[in-house]
């Protein structure tokens, strides 16, 4: 039993963390108190965090090397790091959104996709700044009610990091990656020039949920590139453009040039 508990106890410290150095111990009732030291390097500060999670392997009826994670137990960057290394790979929103006063904000988010066609429609969870107070993106679109989502590919990827950064509400972050913008046809935010594909969205609704906002919008026009669009077949040529994902850690991304193909019975 303990060396199952183990055994799983293992493999959740390699999935919730980067840097790690486990430490076990025995708890009541075939509980495993998993204590993690995490190193890691942030913006080139270094620091240590201990963070303590209970496993509860092998209980009600679970299967050998099955490990049951209650969430009401575990801390949020516990959650965080769950859900980010488990729901792989996640889109990339690219948002461009202007303030009141004219200023525009780029920033990227991957707790986002679309969720239907009729009508078209986008979700965007978005996480409250460390203080508490909503980000720029999420302040733009509820005073504003327009924003832009904008296609991140491969040779984006840099400067699209370099936007995640927080900048104060009147800087603009594309100035401060030599990026341009374009304007769109429905909507008063820009699109990212560089991007090859765009879809302009206005909100719908913004709900607070906890320390998150989730953002829904309609797609009201979209737009791509001539070169990743196929007429013949009124396609887009996905395969071309080699947008990017998200995966886990705080530097993760993936491809998408590596598909495979499944025939529908």
């Amino acid at each position: 039993m303990e060396s199952v508990v183990q055994s799983n106890a293992i493999r959740l410290s390699m999935i919730l963390t980067y840097s790690r150095v486990p430490v076990y111990r025995a708890s009541p009732g075939g509980m495993l108190l998993l204590g993690i030291i995490v190193n890691r390097s942030l913006a080139g500060v270094k620091f240590s965090e201990t963070i303590n999670c209970r496993l509860n392997a092998l209980r009600n009826g679970g299967r050998n090397g099955l490990m049951e994670i209650d969430f009401e137990e575990i801390s949020r960057l516990e959650r965080y790091r769950f859900l980010t290394h488990v729901v792989v790979p996640r889109p990339i929103a690219w948002v461009s959104t202007l303030s009141e006063s004219g200023v525009l904000n780029a920033a990227p988010f991957s707790f986002f996709n679309v969720f239907g066609s009729d009508p078209a429609f986008v979700a965007l969870g978005i996480g409250d700044r460390k203080d508490g107070r909503p980000k720029d993106t999420v302040a733009n679109i509820e005073m504003t009610e327009e924003f832009v989502i904008n296609i991140v590919t491969e040779k984006l990827a840099k400067r699209m990091v370099q936007t995640s950064y927080e900048y104060g509400p009147e800087e603009n972050e594309l100035d401060a990656v030599s990026l341009t913008t374009s304007p769109s046809v429905k909507v008063k935010p820009p699109r990212i020039e560089a991007s090859p594909a765009h879809l302009e969205c206005r909100k719908l609704s913004i709900q607070k949920v906890g320390g998150n906002h989730l953002v829904l919008g309609t797609v009201v026009h979209g737009a791509v590139d001539d070169e990743f669009y196929d007429e013949r077949a009124g396609l887009v040529e996905t395969r071309k453009m080699l947008p990017i994902g998200r995966m886990h850690g705080s530097d993760g991304y993936t491809r998408t040039s590596d598909q495979f193909y499944i025939e529908k019975p």
